[in-house]
């Protein structure tokens, strides 16, 4: 699971830092920044412009993706999923997907 090669070089960086991480729960935006050697405001500036996420959000997104891909692509439980995505138990990682997805349908419904 490494990052697509079209994507902007800072992006990219990014993405491979929250990648090596993915399973760690206490890895956020904190932590990024000391990986990428920048401060938060930096980091949050660059990140909106290029994907138009925060970097709280930027690693929500990663996590529910990849979330996603071993829950279609593997037998394992939403346990072992929320495990391996840096999710202490499966009910916040469903929770998390909740909060993210949930509204948007709603709103999408009506």
């Amino acid at each position: 699971m490494s990052p697509p090669p079209d994507q902007h070089p800072f992006e990219r960086a990014v993405e491979a830092s929250v990648l090596n991480r993915l399973s760690d729960p206490d890895f956020g935006k904190e932590h990024l920044c000391d990986v990428m050697q920048v401060e938060l405001s930096m980091l949050n500036r660059q990140l909106m412009a290029i994907t138009g996420y925060t970097a709280d959000d930027y690693i929500l997104t990663i996590r529910l993706r990849i979330a996603r891909e071993l829950l279609s692509r593997t037998n394992w439980s939403v346990a072992e999923v929320a495990s391996e995505v840096g999710y202490a138990s499966a009910s916040q990682m469903v929770q998390a997907i909740r909060d993210r997805f949930i509204p948007q349908v709603w709103r999408h419904q009506g």
